[in-house]
């Protein structure tokens, strides 16, 4: 089995706090993208920049989500 290697580890922890924010399964003060996105930009810039994207973009639906409930 090969060993996962930090990027990916990194990449897996962003999307799953994504994916918890968007299904509402968790708040995003609970799941600390913020953390994972600065170590990403330090390895990977391009994909860095994608995730970011998507994250706020979650997080702008979530607000949303928010504010009409």
């Amino acid at each position: 089995m090969r060993s996962k290697s930090i990027e990916e580890i990194v990449v897996r922890n962003i999307e799953s706090g994504i994916r918890g924010i968007k299904f509402g399964t968790k708040r995003p003060e609970d799941v600390n993208v913020h953390k994972h996105l600065k170590r990403l930009q330090s390895i990977n810039d391009g994909l860095y920049e994608e995730l970011c994207d998507k994250y706020y973009n979650t997080l702008d639906a979530y607000k949303e989500k928010m504010k009409n409930n």
